[in-house]
């Protein structure tokens, strides 16, 4: 249902509910005769998240288009939710294009992506969070988690081992804004073939390794050539300590995904447990910190 304020704003518009993604925010795309745009409505109490995303943007779009514009952000005039209001991207969905594209192409698109998450990453940022204490008692938490609930399964110990072992890399890591879903499913490809990325709603701050946790999973899964390109993009040489550190977040999430699965049911706990099955492949057993996939290129 559509709320009688917004029908009032933009009357005479054309307004169509858009149902794609996960997220339960409301999703409008209004057609107007100046142009396109998309209205995301959230519950009240993410205003304060959402004008750091507006914000955050707002200095983005002055650098590039790659990035949805930024229009206004405020609460509706009951109080009941509050919105942001965006330019509509035009574009193809990236999982669409990739498969009819050659690997060369794809490769292409994924350094273009790895340099608009070091764009997003570099602006410089005034709050400071200690990624290694916020991370570390995430773990904490979960395990005891994990255990109350009698959960296992057999690589969880090997998962744990790791974690253990490399736990302190995250120790000094600068703070970053973080796109916090940046895989090839929030990217799309326009006219010109030039990737643009979308919903920065699970944006907020922390360490920039973090936002690579979904290419080691999500967008590897989809194509492993656009995964070495993003990663080739962002980096000018790619630290020693980078992919045992990515691993630390990757684990975190294969080693206690189990907990958020089993509330929705076989489908999801089967998706887990594929990913489990994938990143230790990808990584041998946990023997190699650096993926079988990854062949470094220039």
């Amino acid at each position: 249902m559509i709320a009688p304020w917004i029908s009032a704003r933009w009357a005479g518009a054309t307004i169509t509910p858009v149902t794609a993604g996960w997220s339960d925010d409301q999703k409008l795309k209004i057609e107007t005769g100046t142009g396109s745009f998309l209205l995301r409505l959230s519950p009240a109490d993410a205003l304060t998240r959402k004008q750091d995303e507006f914000d955050q943007l707002r200095q983005l779009n002055r650098q590039t288009d790659a990035f949805p514009q930024a229009i206004e952000c405020g609460a509706s005039p009951d109080g009941s939710q509050c919105y942001v209001l965006y330019g509509w991207i035009e574009g193809e969905d990236a999982l669409n294009v990739l498969p009819t594209l050659s690997e060369d192409a794809c490769f292409q698109l994924g350094l273009q992506a790895g340099r608009l998450l070091r764009q997003i990453h570099a602006r410089p940022q005034a709050i400071v969070i200690d990624a290694h204490n916020v991370i570390a008692r995430k773990v904490a938490t979960r395990r005891q988690q994990m255990e109350e609930a009698g959960l296992t399964f057999p690589a969880y110990p090997a998962m744990l081992a790791f974690l253990d072992t490399h736990l302190g890399l995250l120790r000094g890591a600068p703070t970053a804004y973080h796109h916090g879903d940046f895989h090839l499913g929030n990217m799309l490809i326009d006219a010109q073939g030039r990737l643009k990325v979308i919903d920065f709603n699970r944006s907020d701050f922390g360490d920039p390794i973090e936002d690579f946790n979904r290419l080691f999973t999500f967008s590897r899964q989809t194509n492993p050539v656009f995964a070495r390109g993003q990663i080739r993009g962002y980096f000018d040489e790619i630290p020693a300590t980078f992919f045992p550190h990515a691993l630390c977040y990757i684990l975190i999430d294969c080693a206690f995904g189990l907990l958020w699965a089993r509330r929705y049911g076989q489908r999801e706990i089967d998706v887990h447990f594929s990913l489990v099955e994938q990143t230790m492949t990808d990584f041998d057993q946990l023997k190699s910190s650096r993926p079988s996939w990854f062949e470094d290129r220039g």
